[in-house]
């Protein structure tokens, strides 16, 4: 997807970014039910093939160009590693806008390969080969940035990831980072994910966190029993 960086900052917020643990979605938008985003497509371009299977959403405003709305599908993709090359690569990193280069609808998938790095509390979708590319990070709000090579839109990075988990049914914000129970809880699902007879380290960590009642250990504790 091609892509222009501007100076001018995104309507988007640091408020606008919703980690969907249980859901496996990640927002960044305005919207909050899937009924409004469907809404906004007649005003919308940009790719939104989640209409029809479970994939990426981006809608640029049709009138500007400019991005309005990011919805990452993260099911069954997430691996928890330390992505020390990618730290070390070549970039830059700067705050601003993003449009369409084009006014038309794409077909667009961001890296199906996401990574959490939990001693930097960062989610990353980007493909291995860019490492050797000199990248650009464009933070769109101060916590979510697209990485961009040549104008091409290919991956992107939540920060302070952690903080903006969100249940379905838990109310409350994060107040405190918990990379670490994040972390477990994510090793656990991918081996669950990978043999669904294996439940082990899922009801281990259910016994650790049962009488917590912090807003991420509720979270978790959601999932699981959503799971079990």
């Amino acid at each position: 997807m091609r892509v222009l960086v501007s100076n001018q900052n995104s309507n988007l917020s640091n408020e606008d970014i919703k980690w969907y643990l249980l859901n496996e979605k990640l927002w960044v938008t305005k919207y909050n039910e899937y009924s409004d985003v469907e809404n906004s497509i007649e005003e919308s371009i940009g790719s939104f093939n989640w209409l029809y299977e479970i994939n990426d959403t981006l809608l640029f405003d049709k009138s500007d160009g400019k991005l309005k709305t990011v919805i990452i599908d993260l099911a069954g993709n997430i691996s928890v590693n330390n992505l020390e090359k990618f730290f070390m690569s070549k970039k830059r990193e700067k705050k601003g806008g993003l449009t369409l280069a084009e006014k038309k609808n794409c077909n667009f998938v961001f890296p199906s390969s996401i990574t959490y790095v939990k001693n930097k509390d960062c989610l990353i979708a980007y493909s291995a080969d860019l490492e050797k590319e000199e990248l650009l990070i464009l933070y769109i709000v101060d916590d979510f940035g697209l990485i961009i090579i040549n104008d091409q839109l290919e991956g992107w990075i939540l920060k302070n990831a952690s903080k903006h988990v969100c249940g379905l049914q838990v109310q409350g914000s994060i107040v405190d980072n918990n990379p670490y129970l994040l972390a477990k809880y994510l090793e656990a699902l991918r081996i669950w994910e990978e043999d669904e007879e294996n439940i082990v380290e899922l009801k281990n960590l259910l016994e650790i966190i049962e009488s917590k009642d912090d807003t991420m250990s509720l979270i978790v504790k959601e999932c699981i029993m959503n799971i079990l």
